[in-house]
């Protein structure tokens, strides 16, 4: 079975789908189809500054600044709907002919009277970021009417175009007419801050923050390209920077001003904004994170135990109620009073923190529709009023049976881990996923590591990014297939990774990314499951020869519906079966023909996402949906089909409120264990289905796979870690 890299992925997983993006597209063809789709997948594209976002169905007008669009294919029952969407999910333009009338084309902009406008009083510099002691762009013309489109965060400076460029105009000297309270805010400036003026923006669509001024540092945000925002410290070398949220890198950023300049604090610790979203950073968080950082090192407060996350802390019982303050401040005209949290009570969210003050560590949290502050600890008497709920390193439970844990986790980076792959001994596992290259590039890696040592034995790059991975036991061959539609085969085992055949052009990536890639067991032939359109609304199969890449034979999917997301082949290499919206198809690999069809019914609320088969390739078991609303999924579960007449020979469910995005056997498939894109794992009996374990990591599922010999878990996380778990339990 291949290992999903870049395809069809659910809402709830974390992918390299920027936040703003992901939500902004998402929302935009709700707005119209009134259903939210939760799978999708994304092409970047390449800079512009036509409103069109690169739609070739649209034409745009001239906008003042270049953006970033992705290209975000979101999948439906009926087919696959186009959104493209700017880096900073500010512009939308919907690019799909389904969409009818809510497609505009060409796009035309209607003249609002109430539309926000300034006019300076007399002739006025623009400024570079919103300083008067930064460089101007160009003069602003006394009593002719501007039309702003950004303003910074504390009000005082709007930000307006001119065929010179783009500049930012003091409200002192300006008069406004219209509405302006919608106007978005494209630059974030330091509360009372008095140092050296210093405002950098993302160099390409996107910067990383940081927790501290390193690559190894935590990633806290990202930054967008057209945002500024203010500096109020830098690193010794100066080769990081400190913004609200955190630290970005010198080198991913365009700098304005005099940031030599700027203060020496090697100690501040980055958390993030208060949300996904820049637009939603409230300036009082904003002040409060940049008034009481904490120390790297926490010197003088208690070391926090929790995280950024929904429903993952309570107030400790047994100690006393939390207060709920406007401010993280124990002073009451400072940090007001809002409301009382309960002993036991769950936080609905913790959004942002920690912040350390008069010996409290302080979070930003919504509890009960309020949001505030509420302090973790306290240092004077060596208390924690909060505990975590899922926040600490990974644990396991079971009901019957206590569970051991091999605690040796291996952190490859900070990138979901989204492939893992075992060789035939186990003495190696290959570690694949894609992480952020130079300026909006996508790389991909698979970080090479041997078992036994715990050590790294390299890497291997593929700087278009990858699609999927796969091995071939009997051949000792790892697949690596590249978005530009290259396949590579390396014997896995040899110390320096030989590659021993490349097919080009494998599948055409310009049409659609391929949706998942296996090889034979025997390592003679792979299958490539793909769109067959540009739109997605059909399906193909292709088998080709693994050293030549002939074609052996295709099969289309024209009369299925739509989405096929997962394909699997036998153990004897002789049969495929694949997964998708529709149900389970079974093809015979010796001449292309179909041997069977499950069907799951209501394609919408029971998409199949994941399909292995047993030992003797007699039965299969899929994974997906059971039961689900407009939005999400509301109950998991896992198929048993004989896989000779394709009948059902039983259902169990498997993850409340998640589909079952994964199932693995172990090696003799006396067991199988699944997964959500949460971070619940159950090991199941294969016989009887029963439960035999469950555990939990501190971080969502990204990849999973048994080790060879079966005794163990291997779970790949969101954090880029892989952690392990015991599979030997008994029931």
């Amino acid at each position: 079975m291949a290992i999903l890299l870049l395809t069809v992925i659910p809402l709830a997983a974390q992918d390299n789908t920027p936040p703003a993006v992901r939500e902004a597209a998402l929302d935009a063809a709700e707005a119209v189809l009134g259903v939210r789709s939760t799978n999708w997948r994304f092409q970047v594209l390449n800079p512009t500054n036509d409103s069109a976002l690169g739609c070739p169905l649209v034409e745009g007008e001239s906008m003042p600044i270049e953006v970033t669009p992705y290209r975000m294919e979101l999948i439906y029952a009926d087919g696959v709907y186009v959104v493209h969407v700017s880096a900073d999910g500010r512009q939308v333009q919907l690019c799909d002919s389904k969409f009818g009338a809510a497609m505009t084309s060409p796009v035309t902009v209607a003249v609002d009277p109430n539309a926000c406008m300034l006019t300076p009083i007399a002739a006025i510099a623009a400024y570079a970021a919103p300083d008067n002691s930064v460089v101007g762009i160009f003069t602003a013309n006394a009593g002719t009417a501007y039309e702003p489109f950004g303003r910074s965060s504390d009000g005082g400076w709007f930000q307006i175009a001119s065929d010179v460029g783009i500049g930012w105009v003091d409200i002192e000297q300006i008069t406004l007419t219209g509405d302006c309270s919608s106007l978005p805010v494209t630059a974030f400036t330091a509360p009372d801050d008095s140092g050296a003026v210093c405002f950098i923006s993302a160099a390409a669509a996107f910067s990383n923050v940081r927790s501290q001024p390193t690559v190894e540092g935590a990633q806290v945000a990202q930054i967008f390209e057209n945002t500024l925002y203010q500096v109020t410290a830098r690193n010794t070398p100066s080769d990081w920077y400190y913004i609200q949220p955190g630290w970005v890198a010198a080198r991913v950023t365009v700098q304005v001003g005099n940031c030599s300049a700027v203060t020496v604090n090697d100690n501040i610790v980055g958390t993030g904004f208060a949300s996904d979203l820049a637009g939603d950073l409230d300036e009082s968080v904003a002040r409060a994170l940049a008034e009481y950082p904490c120390a790297v090192d926490f010197s003088g407060y208690m070391r926090p135990r929790l995280s950024v996350g929904f429903a993952n802390a309570q107030i400790e019982i047994g100690g006393t109620p939390n207060t709920l303050r406007s401010y993280p401040n124990v002073d009451d005209s400072i940090g007001q009073r809002l409301g009382v949290i309960q002993l036991g009570r769950t936080i609905d969210r913790v959004m942002s923190g920690p912040v350390c003050n008069q010996g409290f560590v302080w979070w930003l949290v919504k509890f009960d529709g309020q949001t505030g502050w509420t302090a973790e600890s306290n240092v004077a008497t060596n208390d924690y009023f909060l505990e975590p709920l899922n926040g600490e390193p990974p644990i396991t439970t079971n009901s019957t049976a206590s569970v051991a844990i091999n605690e040796n986790a291996i952190m490859i980076n900070e990138n979901p881990i989204t492939a893992l792959i075992f060789n035939r001994s186990g003495s190696r596992l290959f570690a694949g996923g894609q992480e952020a290259g130079f300026g909006d590039a996508v790389n991909g890696f698979v970080s090479v590591w041997n078992m036994s040592e715990s050590t790294s034995e390299g890497r291997i790059d593929v700087p278009t990014g990858i699609v999927a991975l796969d091995y071939a036991p009997e051949a000792d061959l790892l697949m690596v297939a590249a978005n530009s539609g290259v396949v590579t085969l390396y014997t896995a085992s040899a110390s320096d990774l030989p590659s021993v055949a490349i097919v080009n052009n494998a599948f055409d990536a310009t049409l659609s990314l391929a949706p998942d890639l296996a090889i034979s067991p025997d390592g003679s032939y792979f299958a490539i499951l793909e769109c067959s359109t540009v739109d997605c609304s059909t399906s193909q199969l292709r088998v080709l020869n693994t050293i030549d890449g002939t074609e052996r034979f295709t099969v289309a999917f024209n009369t299925l519906p739509t989405v096929m997301n997962a394909l699997a082949i036998s153990r004897d290499g002789l049969r495929i079966a694949i997964a998708g919206n529709a149900g389970v198809v079974f093809i015979n690999v010796t001449d292309g023909t179909q041997s069977g069809f499950y069907s799951v019914g209501d394609t919408v609320t029971n998409p199949m996402y994941d399909v292995v088969f047993n030992a003797d390739a007699s039965q299969v078991l899929f994974a997906g949906c059971k039961s689900a609303t407009s939005d999400s999924c509301t109950q998991g579960r896992i198929d048993l089909l004989d896989a000779n007449n394709a009948t059902l020979l039983g259902t169990v469910e498997s993850h409340q409120f998640a589909a079952a995005q994964w199932v693995v056997y172990n090696s003799d498939a006396t067991r199988f264990v699944t997964a959500s894109t949460g971070n619940e794992i159950i090991l199941r009996n294969s016989a009887t289905g029963i439960d035999i374990a469950t555990y939990t990591t501190g971080a969502n599922v990204s990849s999973i796979a048994f080790t060879p010999d079966g005794t163990q878990i291997a779970v790949g996380t969101a954090n880029g870690q892989v952690v392990f778990f015991d599979a030997t339990v008994t029931e």
